[in-house]
């Protein structure tokens, strides 16, 4: 009997209630600890125990919870300040977990650890956590953010809009520390994005998204010095994707420095929608154009046909795309806000019944109708066509045009 009670006497009393670090059972709520050893911790099984950690700039942080595996499975996970992204993770099953990172930023960030029971055996345990942070000897720790930081996310990229031959120098990539950037590619053009980097002193790679957490459009991930990939966007409208650009996880360099180039190009001119009505050549008459949609370059000529030889016709434009019966033909442009602007004189058809008009971009028929890089703008032809009887007239397609810089 004595020795029963000797022995009960030896064993210690496991999780005798909550420690004097509680109430700290939730990310919000993290009791913050310094760095050295705390001891007469408790962790109960549902209420798992989070720690704030103050870390300077580009520091090492490693934290060891030691406990005896025996009396209850004890994890732990690390992660950022809003415990939505882990950081490292320990969830053996043997006496004490560690977790460790590198803190890459110039400015200091606090940390998060949470301590949790598994398995459903699991009602408590102690334990005790040793925090150790020392100075990163790793180059790529505390260099200053690139000036389109903070981009880490795909929902806080960096957005670029529609580059026409952008480039980004001077830019820095950290492992786990991705670049987004959103892009806005119209219809029927293309994007060519790449980055410039020695790949001796880091491996980065490229993904294209069509959304966050979207589909995968196109990468490049080769062991060169360059990567480089390009999209067309074939959907029929206008489409927002993102660019991610990242050290990968094998490299055996932490960190780069690079250069971003992107380009959005079109080597058709517009976009033709809506209806073109047959006229009284037997055919429709289709819009197209010559020249360039480049602002910079103005020589941007509409073309509409064919109509009949020597008739009078007029190319207008507007912001918006409609459809509704007009005449002989369906009108396919809209005023929206802004109004619709005709581009007067008139022109007469040529013999072979082609309608051809310059656009002059530094004379818009009023200021609401300024065709500037970055606008998108949508064209009509609107002709004469007795012979077909009905109205007397009739119109093309509709022309969507994206102007460059």
């Amino acid at each position: 009997m004595f020795a029963a009670a000797l022995l009960l006497s030896l064993v210690p009393v496991q999780c005798p209630g909550d420690d004097t670090r509680e109430d700290n059972d939730s990310c919000a709520t993290a009791a913050l600890l310094a760095a050295g050893t705390t001891s007469n911790l408790a962790v109960l099984s549902g209420d798992d125990d989070y720690f704030r950690i103050a870390v300077p700039a580009a520091s090492e942080v490693t934290v060891t919870c030691r406990f005896t595996h025996a009396a209850g499975d004890i994890d732990l996970i690390l992660s950022d300040a809003t415990c939505s992204t882990t950081l490292d993770a320990s969830q053996s099953i043997t006496d004490d977990e560690e977790v460790s990172t590198t803190h890459y930023g110039a400015a200091p960030t606090d940390l998060v650890v949470r301590v949790t029971g598994y398995g459903l055996a699991f009602v408590c345990n102690d334990y005790e956590l040793d925090i150790s942070i020392t100075p990163s000897t790793n180059p790529c720790a505390g260099l200053a953010d690139d000036g389109l930081e903070e981009n880490d996310v795909c929902a806080a990229a960096t957005d670029l809009g529609t580059p026409d031959a952008g480039s980004w120098p001077n830019l820095h990539l950290v492992k786990g520390d991705a670049d987004w950037y959103r892009l806005t590619v119209p219809a029927g053009f293309s994007l060519n994005a790449g980055l410039n980097f020695v790949h001796a002193y880091g491996d980065l790679d490229l993904k294209l998204f069509d959304a966050c957490g979207g589909s995968l459009l196109a990468l490049s991930v080769t062991q060169n010095n360059n990567e480089e990939l390009s999209w067309s966007n074939g959907t029929g409208s206008t489409a927002s994707v993102y660019l991610e650009a990242f050290v990968f996880s094998f490299s055996a360099s932490d960190c780069n420095d690079y250069g971003l180039t992107v380009l959005v190009t079109n080597d058709a001119i517009g976009v033709n929608y809506c209806i073109a009505a047959i006229n009284s050549t037997g055919f429709p008459a289709p819009m197209s154009a010559s020249g360039s949609s480049r602002i910079s370059q103005n020589d941007l000529v509409l073309v509409a046909g064919p109509v009949a030889p020597t008739q009078l016709g007029l190319f207008y434009y507007g912001p918006t795309q409609i459809l509704f019966p007009f005449g002989d033909g369906f009108r396919c442009v809209g005023a929206g806000a802004l109004g619709t602007f005709r581009l007067y004189p008139p022109v007469v058809a040529d013999g072979a019944g082609e309608l051809s008009r310059p656009v002059d971009n530094s004379s818009p028929p009023a200021a609401a109708g300024t065709l500037s890089a970055g606008s998108t703008w949508n064209f009509q032809a609107w002709y004469r066509d007795p012979d077909a009887g009905g109205a007397g007239f009739s119109l093309s397609d509709g022309f969507s045009i994206y102007f460059l810089p």
